[in-house]
């Protein structure tokens, strides 16, 4: 059981071991002066092809100082899309409120230095519980096997190992596309990692879009997971 579990998170612990060789120019950024969306959508395939979809919203304001930048933020918006099985575990997270990020503070080329890095685990640790219960009495069929732990880890997706794995240019990232394969023993047998990375900013090099796609090849088995983030005015992620 432990063992899936394992396999299961290697895309979200793959994007923090692999270093992007997209990096921010080093010159002074100019912050927008009116609120920012930023948007989060986590996808993951499960084992019997359906999908498991989070998407958050924090609302952003940055405010520029001598000698750096502070980015608050506070959680406005919170959907998840997941089979009818995984109704408890989507109920945890649809009422957990992420801030974990914020404040961030930013040097004048747009290079995050510092976050807030506290967590409170109650949802995690709930989470898990509630897994294990529903995983406990469920029949054999598509999510047999799981580990529920990994499985919640996944579902949260923003837990300590998601913070320690922000981006240094989250905020300011260098517009480009680059894609990275690396083989994975796994054992008693050969994985493949193929990580796809696409971003896009704005004319004032702030973060447009940036998404990473990861795909998983092990024992037979073929796993998607992606992850989106955008940055927008406002009222243009509004609904």
């Amino acid at each position: 059981m432990a063992r899936i579990g394992r396999i299961a998170l290697i895309p979200t612990l793959a994007l923090g071991r692999m270093p992007s060789p997209l990096r921010a120019a080093e010159i002074a950024v100019h912050p927008p002066t009116s609120p920012m969306r930023l948007r989060r959508v986590v996808e993951r395939d499960l084992a019997d092809g359906k999908l498991l979809i989070v998407t958050r919203d924090w609302q952003c304001e940055f405010v520029r100082e001598s000698e750096d930048i502070t980015v608050s933020g506070r959680q406005v918006a919170v959907e998840v899309d997941a089979p009818p099985a995984l109704a408890p575990l989507s109920a945890i997270e649809k009422n957990r409120v992420d801030e974990g990020l914020f404040p961030a503070r930013l040097d004048l080329t747009g290079q995050i230095v510092s976050m807030n890095t506290a967590q409170d685990d109650t949802a995690i640790r709930k989470g898990v519980d509630v897994a294990r219960t529903i995983f406990a009495s469920m029949p054999p069929g598509p999510l047999d096997g799981a580990d529920p732990e990994a499985f919640m880890v996944q579902l949260i997706g923003t837990s300590a190992q998601a913070i320690s794995r922000v981006p240094r240019d989250l905020f300011y990232p260098v517009a480009g596309e680059w894609t990275e394969t690396r083989s994975v023993d796994l054992g008693d047998t050969q994985g493949e990692i193929e990580i796809r990375v696409l971003t896009t900013t704005r004319p004032d090099g702030l973060l447009e879009r940036t998404e990473r796609a990861v795909r998983t090849r092990y024992g037979g088995r073929d796993r998607h997971s992606r992850e989106c983030q955008f940055c927008r005015k406002a009222r243009q992620l509004s609904n």
